[in-house]
């Protein structure tokens, strides 16, 4: 069974526990996409690309607060 270990309980990659790392060539596709939805003023785009970083690599990861900060418009 998944995340059991003799009996204690281990996070897995996925858990509750660690959040995913972005990986150099994700942040560059996410910044590109920030970017690209700040020149065309979608605020609609960058709420859902807000959604997927928290999501998939949570608010305390620190390339995710620096992609944030690239966002142009308040969503």
């Amino acid at each position: 069974m998944s995340g059991i270990n003799n009996g204690n309980l281990k996070c897995d990659r996925e858990g509750v526990g660690e959040m995913q790392k972005i990986s150099t060539s994700d942040y560059y596709k996410y910044k590109s996409a920030i970017q690209s939805a700040n020149d065309t003023e979608d605020r609609e785009a960058l709420r859902q690309i807000q959604k997927q970083l928290i999501a998939k690599y949570g608010l305390d990861n620190d390339d995710v607060k620096q992609l944030l900060k690239y966002f142009r418009y308040s969503v």
